[in-house]
């Protein structure tokens, strides 16, 4: 018995460090701009310490694209497209990622 809970102490334990830890990297808000469908590799607009804040500076692009042009939809919280105003095929799109994900790069085998 006493096995039994000293084991789930330990489990909850490293469970809440793994949490903390994951809680505390940052975000990056990343920007690809294609304005005429060209593939073009993001950059990095700026960075966060939080989810929460990234996805509030997409929420301002969003409600900017929306006081002047159709926007054509969040596919998640953490990813805004806007089309380019007349261009048919182009459009800027805004990724709230991990500091540990790269999205200009396939991973690795």
């Amino acid at each position: 018995m006493r096995l039994r809970g000293a084991s789930l102490i330990v489990t909850f334990s490293l469970l809440a460090i793994a949490a903390s830890a994951y809680a505390e990297c940052a975000w990056i808000l990343w920007i690809e701009s294609s304005p005429s469908g060209l593939v073009s590799l993001p950059i990095v607009l700026s960075s966060y310490d939080s989810m929460t804040a990234c996805i509030r500076e997409i929420d301002n692009y969003d409600k900017a694209a929306r006081l002047t042009q159709k926007v054509s939809g969040r596919a998640s919280p953490t990813r805004l497209v806007i089309p380019y105003e007349g261009k048919e095929d182009g459009y800027r799109e805004f990724l709230c990622l991990p500091d540990t994900v790269d999205p200009r790069w396939p991973k690795g085998k």
